[in-house]
């Protein structure tokens, strides 16, 4: 799970490089499909079209959908 720590931070950040974060933001989830079995974030979510995947959390702009930030869910550390 470090590794996967370390590379959510250091492309998370890469996001904000040049941006200026705006007045408004939303936060949006989205699926990363995988149905690999040694996917250690791995969900299973039944409404869906990609029923399996990693869940992402995102900061994003509200007049460009452009994402500031995003962490990736996985159950074990909730």
């Amino acid at each position: 799970m470090p590794v996967l720590k370390q590379i959510v931070d250091g492309s998370s950040g890469a996001f904000l490089v040049g941006f200026k974060v705006p007045p408004v933001l939303f936060f949006d989830e989205a699926m990363i499909p995988s149905r690999s079995r040694h996917n250690i974030t791995r969900q299973f979510t039944k409404d869906n079209p990609h029923k399996w995947g990693t869940k992402l959390f995102m900061t994003c702009c509200a007049d460009t959908a452009y994402c500031l930030r995003y962490v990736a869910f996985h159950k074990s550390l909730t």
